[in-house]
């Protein structure tokens, strides 16, 4: 295999055209969102600065909407018993409130 300054890499059969990677699209399993709950109260970490997180009932309706603006956050739900889904960016989580 070879590659050209063109950013393709040919073989005998095929060319495939070679993306590059920035250091921001790549994120470690230490570096991604961590979401959980206790007590009533919503931590989330490892999210980005000005990245909003939505508190969903499980009819999808919004019920609580916050900004984020450190890596580590924690909100007051004050939420009753019950199934709710939390968004931060493009991930969803399920949660339980006992």
């Amino acid at each position: 295999m070879s590659q050209s300054k063109s950013s393709f890499v040919e073989d005998e059969k095929m060319v495939y055209a070679v993306s590059d990677v920035t250091q921001e699209q790549v994120k470690t399993d230490s570096e991604k969102v961590n979401i959980s709950v206790y007590d009533n109260q919503l931590y989330v970490t490892n999210a980005t600065e000005n990245s909003i997180v939505e508190v969903k009932n499980m009819l999808g309706e919004t019920i609580l909407t916050f900004r984020i603006s450190s890596s580590r956050e924690v909100f007051s739900l004050n939420l009753k018993k019950g199934f709710y889904i939390i968004r931060v960016d493009e991930i969803l989580q399920r949660i339980i409130i006992k």
